[in-house]
């Protein structure tokens, strides 16, 4: 009787090896599928900016000239017409967001040089000039290569102010963002 439960509890034990192996097998191949649509996903946002800071009263249908407008200020070389917009447009309004923060704008421009030209003559400039001085300008990216480049700079818990004024951690482990009880 002892041997028989000793060969189930074996027999059971290896059975849960083998699924412990699986599942690591599993989680593996879930993370390089992960990095793989990631790394899509920034590879079709290439030619993509994201401008912060515009504000509301900027109608939808004015954002191209507004953007084209801020461009020739910052590159006097390239006429406005050589700026080839795709599409631009607000993001939506995220649901934790109390504060009365402009929704960011993202362009998508023809040519990866149109932007990198853009960025260059940003990283020149000390100030924009008025109405543009509140204007940020950031490279578009999938979350998993913020949550992945946040991670990397953080690595433990450390606090994380985010431009909404939310104090909050970031949880290095899960790639998690949790606000820091008052």
């Amino acid at each position: 009787m002892i041997t028989w439960r000793k060969k189930k509890l074996d027999d059971l034990s290896k059975a849960d090896n083998e699924l412990d192996e699986k599942f690591i097998k599993l989680e593996e191949e879930n993370r390089k599928l992960w990095h793989k649509v990631a790394d899509l996903e920034d590879r079709s946002r290439r030619n993509n900016a994201r401008f912060r800071g515009v504000q509301e009263s900027v109608e939808a249908n004015k954002i191209v000239e507004y953007i084209t407008t801020l461009c020739t200020i910052l590159l006097p070389s390239m006429d406005k017409s050589c700026w080839g917009i795709e599409r631009a447009h607000r993001l939506p309004k995220p649901a934790r967001f109390t504060l009365d923060i402009p929704r960011d704008i993202i362009v998508c421009f023809y040519r990866y040089t149109e932007k990198e030209a853009l960025f260059s003559a940003i990283r020149k400039i000390s100030i924009l000039p008025i109405p543009y001085e509140a204007v940020t300008v950031y490279t578009d990216l999938s979350l998993c290569f913020q949550y992945n480049a946040a991670t990397e700079r953080l690595k433990v818990w450390e606090p994380l102010e985010l431009y909404t004024g939310e104090l909050l951690q970031w949880e290095a482990v899960c790639g998690v963002k949790r606000p820091i009880a008052a």
